[in-house]
């Protein structure tokens, strides 16, 4: 076995998956506005448990940026995001991003 391969995780003590595994998608992305919510599933010891980026996408001069931060005119549209990501957790509706990728109804 070569030097630092399938080395146990710190956190489960469990092998690292090999490199030649395919790679996980987040099962959620959801958007408002420039804000972005990616949602990640992962098997727990209770059952599947669930967590999120949020980035904000902006532009300087002509490029496109993204950031964790966000400031108060965007505080709607992640909690948008945030809400849609709750239900769909709740309702058990972990569909892959291909299905679920879509814009947050802004009319209410």
């Amino acid at each position: 076995m070569a030097f630092g391969k399938n080395k146990p995780n710190r956190k489960t003590k469990e092998p690292e998956k090999p490199k030649d595994e395919p790679k996980k998608l987040p099962v959620a992305r959801i958007t408002a506005g420039h804000v972005k919510l990616t949602v990640w599933e992962n098997e727990g010891e209770y059952g599947s448990m669930y967590s999120a980026v949020l980035i904000k996408r902006y532009k300087n001069d002509d490029e496109w940026k993204e950031t964790a931060s966000i400031d108060s005119s965007d505080f709607l549209a992640a909690a948008q995001c945030f809400e849609k990501a709750w239900r769909m957790v709740q309702d058990g509706k972990g569909q892959w991003v291909e299905e679920v990728e879509q814009e947050v109804d802004k009319g209410g």
